[in-house]
């Protein structure tokens, strides 16, 4: 098919009326499409859990994954500063960790192979964790 000149034309050409849903219309979208694709969020179940943090002490965020995680949220109300981190060691430039502050929220899209750790700020804090699969 050959595009039309006029912008007005084109955009016009790349809808469609989506056979699904009549009276609707959808972007027309050529192409071959190949992959793994999943879903994110909630899907399968959720799981809210109170974790204690030290300043001392990388912690891991929580000591037991939901199987089939996909999405894990922090919520920091502890009062105080925390940090989150993937490695446990105390040297290098990665020894504090993404800071996450009081009442701050840290969302991540990530699977249950991997681990995630926290320290507090200060002093011995609680925090909330949410992982969803």
């Amino acid at each position: 098919m050959t595009m039309r000149t006029h912008l007005n034309d084109r955009e016009h050409d790349k809808f469609r009326e989506d056979p699904v849903n009549i009276g609707l219309s959808r972007v027309a979208v050529v192409g071959d499409f190949s992959g793994t694709f999943t879903d994110t969020g909630l899907s399968i179940g959720g799981l809210l859990t109170v974790i204690a943090l030290n300043p001392t002490t990388w912690t891991a965020l929580p000591a037991t994954p939901l199987a089939n995680r996909n999405t894990l949220c922090l919520q920091n109300r502890s009062g105080e500063g925390m940090y989150i981190n993937f490695i446990t060691s105390d040297t290098g430039a990665a020894y504090k960790g993404w800071f996450v502050p009081n009442n701050g929220v840290q969302n991540l899209k990530i699977t249950q192979d991997i681990i995630l750790y926290g320290k507090s700020e200060t002093s011995n804090v609680s925090i909330l964790v949410k992982e969803l699969a």
